[in-house]
């Protein structure tokens, strides 16, 4: 499923691929604490659309506080390689371990 083309940088946050990434990593996060849980299965089409829709609204978001940035964002082109490693950090965020990791920053941290 690799792309040889690379997408905008506003692509990339609009697409159905990092929606895919994101919904599979908050579906993981849910999981938890059953640790070693992480399902690397892709997430049902109805979470994976939710997501897109709220990075979309953060595209928008972007767009409507500060449009010149969006412009950079939609002209900036990611090679196909730099497009595949941004997934990939992303889907590493799905570890159990660095999830455990995280709640314990934000138990240590306080309310």
């Amino acid at each position: 499923q690799r792309r040889k083309g690379g997408s905008s940088a506003i692509e990339l946050l609009e697409g159905r691929r990092l929606a895919e990434v994101v919904a599979s990593n908050l579906l993981a996060a849910a999981q938890q604490p059953r640790e070693g849980n992480a399902s690397s299965g892709p997430p049902p089409a109805g979470a994976r659309r939710q997501v897109q829709l709220g990075l979309r609204r953060v595209s928008a978001s972007i767009r409507a506080a500060d449009p010149a940035l969006h412009r950079e964002l939609r002209a900036y082109r990611l090679s196909g390689e730099q497009e595949e490693a941004v997934l990939e950090v992303m889907a590493r965020l799905r570890d159990p371990r660095l999830q455990a990791l995280g709640r314990r920053v934000v138990d240590a941290a306080g309310p």
